[in-house]
């Protein structure tokens, strides 16, 4: 028994170890090898950051191991251990830095190594809300005041006013951020005020200045007309009337927001809720078409198999005789209103616009495109009279758009284009423009003006509270 065990043994040796082509002598086991696949950031890379804490990744595997465990990988910059794992944060210094991973599998280990250049300092890129030019008119510079102290730069024709710093920003630090026109002159757009966190400037900052004039296009009725835009309309008393652009105080604070809802995914498909005379439907569509030529806005189109059953991504019609008090020109009830179905109306993607029945509707396709433009994600404003003006003193409520009224739509849907191209940047735009327009052009306070985020708590959480006037 004994003599058969050392046999068979003699035997899985052999079939393990193999042996050569020449002579039959036996060698060891296959070498291990390694096969690096992805290694982020990309290598060889220049990192600009207010922050050296770098995230990297890799992935690894070897002949022997399909994945191989985050224990046995371990990082090091510039021959200093620093991390292990997959994904490691890495502390870089300003300047060259040797960044190398190593993995340890079953019988080896490799080692990979690539050089990275940190720059301190911010990612910046500014667009104008032109209609016609994605270039800046205008010198525009970029100031950051960071405890006392002020980094800037004036930003190129492309709008990059991506910057480096002496030092990095502590994380207890407020930065204000200001962007104003470079020496002297009339000011071509509107200077932008913000105050935000080193966290916030660590993510790239992507800014929207709004121009003083915007030109209409794409438009039946004002092609080519040149509109001033004002965003904040101060009277005597030095009070705000907010000429087009929706803005709310936010309870129990001294916070403002701007509404800043849009629709993602135009034309919506159009549902009218029964009963709904099929006269008024007519109506409706043709009310669209009205907003369509005279906006450039196609909001709506009709429901067709395969579109989404769920209202809140479909565009509403509805009638409601029950305690409906809307009213329009002349006072002749006509329109419940426009109404969002996401309670803070950012980001929606539906809209249910709730009209009176009543037997005769005076100026029907005005009531209709004036809830409509609710559905855009704009108010009322009392900078003119226009489709908007309701509650307005002084002002009339008009039954058709106003220059005015298409400048200021198309300007906001230009600008939401824009944030939408600095997705996963701390965005600032109308907000701080407003913010700017009442600071440095009409010599008012700064008014805490929250910036744009998915929840009325993100905002909230993202800014600190300052003194309103």
């Amino acid at each position: 028994m004994r003599v058969q065990f050392a046999l068979a043994l003699a035997v899985i040796v052999s079939a393990c170890s193999g042996g050569s082509e020449e002579g039959g002598s036996t060698t060891g086991p296959h070498p291990e090898t390694f096969t690096w696949t992805a290694m982020t950031p990309a290598e060889g890379s220049s990192i600009r950051n207010t922050n050296p804490v770098v995230s990297f990744t890799v992935s690894v595997s070897s002949s022997y191991l399909t994945s191989i465990p985050d224990v046995n990988i371990s990082w090091k910059v510039n021959g200093v251990s620093q991390g292990t794992g997959k994904s490691t944060n890495l502390t870089l210094n300003s300047g060259s830095n040797q960044v190398c991973v190593e993995a340890h599998g079953a019988l080896a280990s490799d080692t990979k190594c690539s050089s990275y250049t940190f720059t301190p300092g911010v990612i910046c890129n500014i667009s104008p809300a032109h209609s016609y030019s994605e270039s800046l008119e205008q010198s525009l510079r970029i100031t950051y005041t960071v405890s006392g102290r002020e980094l800037s730069r004036v930003a190129s024709p492309d709008g990059d006013c991506s910057m480096e710093s002496a030092s990095f920003f502590s994380p207890t630090d407020t930065v204000k951020v200001v962007v104003d026109r470079e020496g002297g002159g009339g000011r071509k757009y509107h200077p932008l005020i913000a105050r935000v966190l080193p966290s916030e400037l660590s993510l790239g900052l992507g800014l929207v200045v709004v121009p003083h004039q915007s030109k209409i296009l794409n438009s039946s009725e004002f092609e080519g007309h040149v509109v001033p835009i004002s965003l904040s309309k101060a009277d005597t008393g030095g009070l705000d009337h907010q000429p087009f652009y929706e803005m709310h105080k936010v309870e129990g604070t001294n916070m403002y927001w701007f509404t800043q809802a849009s629709h993602i995914d135009f034309p919506l498909p159009l549902v009218f809720t029964d009963p709904f005379p099929a006269e008024l439907r007519d109506s409706v569509m043709a009310a669209l078409e009205y907003v369509k030529s005279v906006t450039g806005l196609d909001m709506a189109r009709p429901y067709k198999l395969g579109d989404p059953v769920n209202p809140v991504h479909q565009m509403v019609f509805t009638i409601n005789d029950n305690g409906c008090q809307g009213a329009f020109v002349g006072g002749e009830p006509a329109a419940c209103g426009g109404t969002y179905w996401t309670p803070e109306r950012i980001n929606f993607t539906g809209c249910k616009v709730t009209l009176k029945h009543v037997d005769q509707y005076n100026s029907f396709k005005g009531v209709v495109a004036h809830e409509l433009t609710h559905c855009l994600g704009l108010g009322h404003g009392c900078g003119w009279s226009g489709l908007q003006s309701a509650e307005c003193p002084g002002l009339v409520l008009e039954p058709v758009y106003r220059e005015n009224d298409v400048a200021y739509i198309q300007l906001y849907y230009r600008v939401i284009a824009l944030e939408r191209e600095f997705s996963g940047r701390t965005i600032l735009s109308l907000g701080e423009s407003y913010q700017g327009e009442r600071v440095l052009e009409l010599g008012l306070s700064e008014q805490a003006v929250t910036r744009k985020g998915p929840s009325i708590q993100d905002q909230l959480s993202r800014i600190p509270i300052m003194k309103s006037p």
